[in-house]
């Protein structure tokens, strides 16, 4: 298990979803479809979510809290992340919408904590 992204592979398309990443080699595959009409907060989301499945090793809620976490560390927009989450999640199975839940609630603590980011 790779513990960081060691390499970004631009392909034309991926199915169903706009990156993955390998755990054994740390290689991420980004959709560049979908990666040329992404925000930056997407964008942002979306790459900070697959380095999540590395650095928490975990499934998609522990990546979806981590990339969250880091982007409060970094001083970027906890309304950005969780509006580029809506914008990129399909919202057709129960799981994507308790990852929603979970991350909207993950923000607003966030946002009332010493540490997290007030934009």
């Amino acid at each position: 298990w790779q513990p960081h992204v060691n390499k970004i592979i631009m392909v034309p398309e991926l199915q169903g979803t706009p990156a993955s990443v390998d755990p054994l080699t740390g290689t991420m595959l980004v959709s560049a479809q979908w990666w040329n009409s992404a925000s930056f907060d997407e964008r942002l989301f979306v790459l900070l979510h697959e380095c999540g499945h590395l650095e928490a090793q975990g499934g998609e809620f522990e990546a979806d809290r981590w990339a969250l976490d880091t982007y409060a560390q970094k001083g970027y927009s906890l309304k950005g992340a969780v509006l580029a989450f809506t914008h990129i999640m399909p919202f057709t199975t129960t799981e994507q919408y308790q990852r929603g839940t979970a991350l909207l609630r993950q923000a607003l603590q966030l946002q009332h904590s010493p540490t997290g980011s007030n934009r």
